[in-house]
């Protein structure tokens, strides 16, 4: 693959979890941190869980 493939499969990756960081925000009512993996993947946990690697969002229930 490209570069820009790549790219673009990392930034459809990082839409695709802030979308659900942000429906488990206002579910939850509580803020959730979407972080990246180091092996590249995004994730996300509620405020004040332990994760591993690098804070990319925080994201409000607002």
């Amino acid at each position: 693959m490209s570069c820009r493939c790549v790219q673009e499969q990392w930034q459809r990756d990082r839409d695709k979890q802030r979308a659900l960081a942000k429906k488990t925000a206002v579910m939850l009512g509580r803020p959730q941190v979407l972080y990246k993996t180091p092996d590249g993947k995004y994730r996300f946990v509620t405020d004040g869980e332990k994760y591993s690697g690098t804070i990319e969002e925080i994201i409000t229930q607002y």
